[in-house]
This record gives C-alpha cells, sequence and structure tokens, in this order.
C-alpha cells in the first residue's frame, strides 16, 4: 500500500540525468517537508530501486531520447500490482507538450513545466499542492485538473467535454467539473 503524498512520509524518487538539475528538486522536495528523497540518473537505476523498495510518487523529465523514457515506465508501473498506486509525476518543456496527454491516458499524475530555477520550482511544488489540497487530496480531481488545463490550452473542447461528461458519472453535481463542461459546450459553439 502506498504513503498517501499529502502526508509527506511518502517516498520519492527523483529521476534526472543532470546531478545539478537532481540535486537541486531533491533538495526543493525536502524543503516543501519530504525526508525520504532519492535521486537516480536514470530509469534503468530507477527499477533497480524500487525493485529493492517501492516508492510512493516518481518525479522525472521525460527523457524522449533514453532507449528507455518514462513514457516506457507508465506502462511498467502499472503492470506491477505493488507498484499501481505509484504516482508519476514530469518535467516537461514546451517541445514535450504533445506527450502530455497520452501520458495522462497512461497513468500521469500530474505534470510540472520546464525550463525551471530554484524559485520557480519551489513556488511550481508549492502551488501544485495548495491545488491538490483544495480538490480534498483526491487523485482523480487533481489529474483531471491538469488534463482540462492541457485541453483547454489546445482547444480540444470535444476531448474535454467527454472527460467532464465521464467525471460528472464519478461525481455527480460536482461544481467545477460542471464548469469544465460548460467551458468546452461553449468551445464547441464557437468554431
Amino acid at each position: 500500500m502506498t504513503t498517501p503524498i499529502h502526508e509527506k512520509t511518502a517516498s520519492v524518487l527523483v529521476i534526472e540525468p543532470s546531478g545539478a538539475l537532481r540535486q537541486l528538486i531533491i533538495v526543493t522536495i525536502k524543503k516543501i517537508g519530504f525526508n525520504n528523497v532519492t535521486g537516480v540518473a536514470d530509469i534503468k537505476d530507477a527499477l533497480g530501486v524500487m525493485e529493492a523498495d517501492p516508492v510512493d510518487w516518481i518525479i522525472t523529465s521525460i527523457l524522449k531520447d533514453d532507449k528507455i523514457n518514462s513514457l516506457h515506465l507508465l506502462p511498467i508501473i502499472a503492470s506491477k500490482p505493488i507498484l499501481k498506486n505509484t504516482r508519476i509525476s514530469f518535467f516537461i518543456d514546451e517541445s514535450e507538450e504533445d506527450y502530455v496527454l497520452p501520458a495522462y491516458e497512461q497513468g500521469l499524475f500530474c505534470h510540472f513545466s520546464k525550463p525551471f530555477n530554484k524559485d520557480s520550482l519551489f513556488e511550481g511544488f508549492t502551488g501544485h499542492f495548495k491545488k491538490y489540497e483544495e480538490l480534498g487530496w483526491d487523485d482523480t480531481k487533481f489529474s483531471a485538473h491538469h488534463i482540462f488545463n492541457q485541453l483547454r490550452d489546445k482547444k480540444s473542447f470535444d476531448m474535454q467535454e467527454k472527460l467532464a461528461m465521464s467525471l460528472l458519472n464519478i461525481y455527480p453535481g460536482d461544481l467545477s467539473t460542471m464548469l469544465e463542461l460548460a467551458v468546452a459546450q461553449i468551445g464547441k459553439g464557437r468554431r
């Protein structure tokens, strides 16, 4: 069983090839209250760490040029019963935007923007935690929040409408989801 991330006793695994960036992420994660944070350079090392001790939250860049990248990691995590509740977050840059929605379809928890510096990284994490708390620490609502942002940015109103309708089956009467549905329907009417 995984530890809820908001309890901050959760174990965190940072995957980042750049030692300097990896250390910056680790220091920032510790600054927001996590103590059990490990860093590795690549997915292969991460799989070795998880084989010995499952983790609660993985934070990584997409690493799209690596033979085994973070997009490969999502189905691997989903296929292992002991890791099925592990949350995965990606750092993405503008050139990787097309990978985001498919990653959410495979179980991505949330994503953060690149490039970042010490201050923007801290603000990004604290902002995410604030929104996560507003959503009652609900993983589904939190991931949906990120997906809706992506869909709105891409003006994918059909997909936004379908997602909102699906979520209303799970959360009947949820005001934020009803608002997303209205935005999608207004957006569809403008085409």
